[in-house]
């Protein structure tokens, strides 16, 4: 054991034992404390090793915290929880090492793998017991976050499920070789703990991973699939292969490629030990786990299917081949698991529920169970990058400062999409040019000086022998991709002849230009951040980096051509520093290890694509100051705009797995998001027919049209629904659970015990922008109402008037109530200009989540209090109040809004009126069905 461990065992033991004092509560001073004394104590250790880095991991590990996994359960037959009663009789010991190799060789914090122990223990729990005789077969999916840590997870699951008897485990990973190879090395270090290219000797005298740990014969793992470019299972591999499974554990990595996934069909065929009634071969009593990584990506059958007067699918629809192939893996085995990763789920939804077949098998819709993982704290994600929409206001909560608008890679007038460096609109025969010559645009000489000062930094840091790269993806052609590697590769050579070998003067202009970015973006972005992590540098600590590290810098093309790889395996012992230059296979499930820097200017319309483009989401402990995503102003939008619309998906996750549904049920909740194309069309196609439940859910309108006769008839259709309760209900301003008074909320009024008759008259009368009915359609969401009212259910109802106290803001009086105009920001269309949109108003969010809470009950508002006992939340959001609200009992709430500049309605001085209507969590109701034309799907895209 090194110095540096044995020092870090010493101290984990003395913290650990004054955290169990303590209640768990640890102040830095007592970890500063314990390292130090662990230090003092080893011989030698005080030359060694650097406390602060210590104190730092320490802090990190034991101030890192980790959500609770949810999971959505499915409605089947044959299958009960069995692992709490199994446990205490299974061996872990593959997952035993695994949790040592996480602890003490990848430094994963204690509270993470516990995390990850507890949530691999509730998925395989989801999975059958392979001691149960079959046939049986589960289908589920696990949902993560872009570079969280979803391989670290189904490795994790992968050692338990050999523990517990799994015989066979499969492995699909992308379609490109460097991320089969990428995870092929992953799998080698946390389960099967060898390099199968190596020697059979060397295989024992050089373990890898786990195999360090512990090389007892009795773990031993089969595995035919290796780590080079041309380690698949291809047809010399099959027919040479002489395992038979059933023994010791079994492992393939594979990628998504027809000819590989045929190969393994017949190989699987061939060592097949049954047959079925149609004569079909199947491999019984011998478990098959499937992982399906990157689970939305080929995986998915979209060839169009037929469907019968009664709506069940043609039983001998023709799949398309990735996904026929698996289902034909997954039909052989008669005791199966199937699990899809991904970080966007959606077209994996979207697959017909009901799709079977007597050659394949049933599709891939996770009937049996829907996972989410939770991240760590330390996790950089979208929401911490670009920060969330506060609800409570019209304004964005501040992400990180890390991203920096660029505006320089194509034309500036966006009326030209064809010309400049990189215009968003070019093929494989485009020459990129800046300012007459053939070199990159300012803002990419930029990012590559940011990258330099971000490695030498993390030198500064004591995270010299870490890897750290740089992402540049421009264009999806191999031959502009090629262009662009040449220039960068151009502009390397010129910064380490000028720091070696050029001129005086040469050498101080091209140091003056890394100081004055220092000084100008560095400096002050450390200090913004205030990490402490991520201590300050002066200028003279870093010039002293600069040359070393520059020189370290290798320029990579990463594509289907180049024959390059990301080989950050070979360089693990002192780091690698790279700029990766490519496109598609930068696009998704590959990691570039320590990305620092990302130069992005490719678009995609599609919420699924665009997020999996995003690199530069992980984990950066320690050098998070120096991170920098350079795109284009447009494109942050659409990060912004998406980051918004996946954190309200994962709320309505939330909320559903409250009200104990079905996986079935969060698909009809995703087709009914109301402002994203989630994944390409021909993904959706059995989306046709549409099943529309508002159950636990709010509709609000974002998009106002400023035609005259609409603004004042929306105004008319408001004024008179409050004549019309103000006649017969009793007026507050104060929520009901609130003393009524003291204290008044100007501007506010609640009237309670509503017909539902006044409220389905405001929404017949209410007009809504016909181009924007996904939205909020009226008639569908009264044809919803009325369908619950014959149910018994929304036969209650409050109306709200959320206005702004007269006195702070203009004054307006609707049927005699006098209330002040609120302020809704206009945000145009993101992918259009202003002007293509003249007639309307569109913001991002109307409701306040407090106005909500209203009309809840004292008893209503602690249960919703209760809800968020285990978040880090202060009072309860609109998931909670909806489920803790009566399930007879609906709310309308009205928004007036203030004219805007360029938002002015035409012709009328009438103010805009919003609604929002908050629906109680009711698993019980009758949902809408309807199908859609190619119109209407036109619209939805948009």
């Amino acid at each position: 054991m090194s110095t540096y461990a044995n020092v870090k065992l010493i101290a984990t033991g003395q913290i650990e034992e004054v955290k169990n004092q303590v209640g768990g509560q640890l102040t830095l001073d007592l970890i500063k404390e314990k390292v130090l004394w662990a230090i003092s104590v080893v011989p030698g250790a005080e030359e060694k090793i650097d406390h602060k880095i210590m104190i730092a991991e320490f802090e990190r590990d034991y101030h890192t915290y980790v959500g609770e996994a949810l999971t959505l359960h499915g409605q089947e037959d044959g299958w009960e929880p069995w692992l709490s009663k199994a446990k205490a009789d299974i061996e872990w010991s593959y997952w035993s090492r695994y949790r040592t190799h996480l602890l003490q060789h990848k430094n994963y914090p204690k509270t993470v793998v516990d995390k990850i122990d507890e949530v691999t223990d509730e998925t395989l729990n989801n999975l059958q017991d392979p001691k149960v005789e079959g046939p049986w077969d589960r289908r589920g999916m696990v949902v993560g976050h872009v570079q969280s840590g979803k391989t670290t997870n189904y490795a994790g699951l992968i050692c338990k499920a050999a523990d517990a008897g799994y015989k066979v485990i499969i492995v699909l990973t992308g379609f490109h070789n460097n991320l089969r190879t990428q995870t092929q090395i992953r799998l080698e270090e946390a389960f099967v703990g060898y390099d199968i290219t190596a020697s059979k000797e060397d295989r024992a005298r050089v373990p890898v991973g786990v195999g360090r740990i512990s090389s007892d014969p009795s773990l031993r793992v089969d595995t035919i699939t290796n780590r080079s470019e041309l380690g698949d299972f291809n047809r010399q591999v099959a027919n040479n292969f002489s395992i038979n499974p059933g023994g010791r554990p079994l492992v393939f990595v594979i990628k998504k490629n027809a000819s590989v996934l045929k190969n393994l069909v017949k190989y699987l065929e061939y060592v097949a030990n049954s047959k079925d009634k149609n004569g079909n071969p199947r491999i019984s009593k011998v478990p098959l786990l499937l992982i399906d990584d990157e689970a939305d990506q080929g995986s998915v059958d979209t060839a169009k299917m037929d469907f019968d007067l009664e709506g069940d699918p043609d039983p001998d629809h023709e799949p398309t081949t990735l996904n026929r192939l698996i289902r034909k893996i997954l039909f052989i085995f008669s005791e199966s698991a199937y699990i899809g990763y991904t970080a966007t789920p959606f077209a994996n939804i979207f697959i017909h529920s009901e799709a079977e077949s007597d050659k394949y098998g049933q599709d891939l819709f996770p009937r049996s169970f829907i996972t989410t993982i939770p991240t760590p704290s330390n996790y950089i994600g979208p929401e911490k990058v670009f920060g969330l929409t506060d609800n409570d206001v019209e304004a964005r909560q501040s992400g990180i400062p890390i991203t920096r608008p660029i505006t320089d890679y194509a034309a500036s007038s966006s009326l030209d999409e064809k010309s400049g460096w990189m215009p968003p609109k070019h093929d494989k025969n485009h020459i990129p040019v800046f300012a007459g010559s053939q070199t990159i645009p300012t803002s990419l000489r930029e990012a590559v000086l940011a990258f330099i000062l971000g490695c030498a930094v993390r030198v500064l840091r004591g995270q010299e022998d870490e890897h750290s790269s740089m992402l540049v993806h421009v264009t999806r052609f191999v031959d502009v991709q090629e262009q662009v590697y040449n220039q960068i590769a151009n502009l390397m050579r010129d910064f380490k002849g000028v720091l070696a070998y050029g001129e005086e003067g040469s050498r101080d202009e091209l140091l003056n230009e890394l100081k004055g970015l220092w000084d100008k973006d560095f400096i002050k972005t450390n200090g913004d951040i205030a990490d402490e992590q991520c201590p300050s540098h002066s200028w003279t600590e870093v010039s002293s980096k600069i040359l070393a590290v520059t020189q370290s810098i290798k320029v990579r093309r990463i594509n289907g051509s180049s024959g390059e790889v990301l080989d950050y395996d070979q360089h693990k012992s002192k780091g690698l520093n790279i700029i990766a230059i490519g496109g598609d296979k930068l696009s998704r499930g590959l990691t570039l290890e320590g990305l620092t820097v990302s130069y992005f200017t490719r678009p995609s319309r599609m919420y699924d694509t665009l997020m999996q483009m995003g690199r530069w989401f992980g984990y950066r402990d320690g050098f998070i100051d120096v991170c920098r995503l350079y795109a284009p102003k447009e494109l942050i939008s659409w990060f912004q705009h998406i980051t918004d619309a996946s954190d309200e998906l994962r709320k309505e996750f939330v909320l559903m797995y409250e009200m104990g549904d079905t996986p079935a049920n969060y698909g009809q909740r995703v087709r009914s998001h109301p402002v994203l194309m989630v994944t390409s069309q021909v993904k959706m196609r059995h989306s046709l027919e549409l099943t529309l439940s508002y159950q636990g859910a709010i509709s609000e309108t974002i998009v106002f049209s400023r035609e005259l006769e609409d603004v004042e008839s929306n105004y008319n259709v408001t004024t008179a629904l409050l004549k019309r309760v103000n006649a017969y209900a009793e007026k507050r301003q104060r929520p009901i659970r609130k003393n009524n008074k003291s204290n008044d909320a100007k501007g506010k009024y609640l009237w309670s015990n509503i017909k539902p008759d006044d409220v389905l008259e405001f929404l017949r009368g209410y007009v809504s922008p016909s181009q924007h009915v996904r939205k909020v359609n009226t008639s569908l969401l009264a044809e919803y109402i009325e369908k619950q009212i014959d149910n018994g259910d929304l036969t209650n109802w409050s109306v709200m008037l959320a206005g702004k106290s007269p006195l702070e803001s203009d004054t307006i009086d609707l049927a005699g109530v006098q209330t002040g105009l609120l302020t809704r920001a206009n945000h145009p269309v993101f992918s259009e200009p202003p002007s293509s949109e003249p007639n309307a108003y569109r913001i991002r969010r109307l409701v306040s989540p407090s106005d909500e809470s209203w009309d809840l009950t004292v008893d209503q508002y602690q249960y919703a209090m209760k809800l968020i006992q285990s978040s880090d939340k202060k009072s309860p959001g609109g998931p909670e109040i909806r489920v803790a609200r009566n399930k007879s009992h609906a709310m309308l709430i009205l928004y007036p809004l203030k004219h805007q500049e360029y938002t002015t309605p035409l012709g009328s001085q009438k103010p805009y009126i919003g609604f929002a209507i908050s629906f109680p969590g009711n698993k019980n109701d009758k949902p809408v069905k309807y199908r859609v034309n190619d119109v209407y799907q036109g619209q939805m895209d948009d």
